[in-house]
């Protein structure tokens, strides 16, 4: 269904269409900018994905219903998600928004969350086991709780408030961004065997220990204080390393 371009919508409810499983149907919509709030009302319906995109006046989004993916990327006015119905959802894209609040602890199945380009200071993923892919750059974030997230693989957290980090139980790395975080002193990877790229650029950290990173093709260090570099595996191709 696509309601791009319908600029007086304010609400919608498909709850008349009925079904017992969840297809690949989208509802989008695009291109809309006159609402600040906006209601969706759709339960045991065949629409698994939702867009709404780049709208400069939505403020509030209030689901009821299911969905398993979600994209509202671009609203940069949107403050507040109410996701607590969304029990299926797995993909969640609300980069370039304009959230302070972002609330995921209901949504338990969420394998890719998305929300770079916030005003975060917190964002809790302690429910999120099955999470696979975290995208959180570009926030305010002074700390990020992975212990839970066993599965992740790929984690941009970067020009973020950080001041430590702990990825000890991520063992599933591939990729990992910390750029920016001019707080950080410490880089701690020797866990994440499976690493094969790691950008940690613009850190306070002075020194950095690859020796367990045997998988490792990509390296960026910038504009940090490091003194000493141990441990770099010969599989790095691509590595830049220039003392500040």
């Amino acid at each position: 269904l696509n309601f791009d371009n319908c600029l007086a919508l304010r609400y919608l409810n498909l709850q008349g269409v009925t079904t017992n499983a969840l297809s690949d149907t989208a509802i989008s919509i695009d291109n809309y900018t006159q609402a600040k709030t906006f209601d969706i009302s759709i339960k045991n319906t065949p629409y698994s994905s939702f867009m709404f995109t780049n709208s400069t006046e939505l403020t509030d989004i209030v689901f009821l219903g299911e969905f398993v993916n979600v994209k509202l990327s671009g609203n940069t006015a949107l403050k507040y998600i109410d996701l607590t119905t969304l029990e299926h959802l797995t993909t969640l894209d609300v980069q370039n928004c304009g959230l302070i609040e972002l609330d995921v602890t209901k949504n338990v199945k969420l394998t890719n969350l998305a929300c770079s380009h916030n005003q975060l200071t917190q964002l809790n993923v302690s429910k999120n086991t099955a999470l696979v892919k975290l995208y959180c750059s570009n926030n305010k974030l002074p700390r990020m709780g992975l212990t839970a997230n066993t599965l992740l693989e790929e984690f941009d957290v970067s020009n973020n408030l950080l001041s430590s980090l702990n990825v000890r139980n991520n063992t599933a790395l591939t990729y990992l961004n910390v750029d920016n975080n001019a707080n950080l002193t410490m880089v701690d990877v020797q866990y994440n065997t499976a690493l094969k790229y790691l950008s940690a650029d613009g850190l306070a950290i002075t020194d950095i220990d690859l020796t367990t990173n045997t998988s490792l093709v990509g390296v960026s260090l910038l504009n940090s204080n490091l003194t000493s570099i141990v441990g770099l595996p010969e599989t790095v191709r691509g590595v830049i390393f220039i003392d500040k």
